[in-house]
């Protein structure tokens, strides 16, 4: 799998402003992508999505990847 957190404004903070939220596609090996969503950046949204994931990811190296993936490793 390839996933990334990508930042998209949604929603209103107030008037006028609206809220940070976050994409988060999930490239698989099929081709198939899955957009995921959240409203922060935070690595309980990565682990809702990679629990059960039993293989090689592909990411940018964020801190939440590392700490879902070596927590799930843990499990094993």
């Amino acid at each position: 799998l390839a996933m990334d957190e990508v930042p998209m404004k949604a929603g209103l903070k107030s008037k006028g402003k609206m809220k940070q939220t976050y994409f988060w596609p999930i490239y698989g090996e099929e081709d198939e992508i899955a957009f995921t969503w959240s409203t922060n950046r935070g690595a309980k949204h990565a682990k809702a999505q990679l629990t059960g994931f039993n293989g090689v990811l592909l990411s940018d190296g964020y801190q939440a990847y590392t700490s879902v993936i070596s927590a799930l490793n843990k499990d094993d």
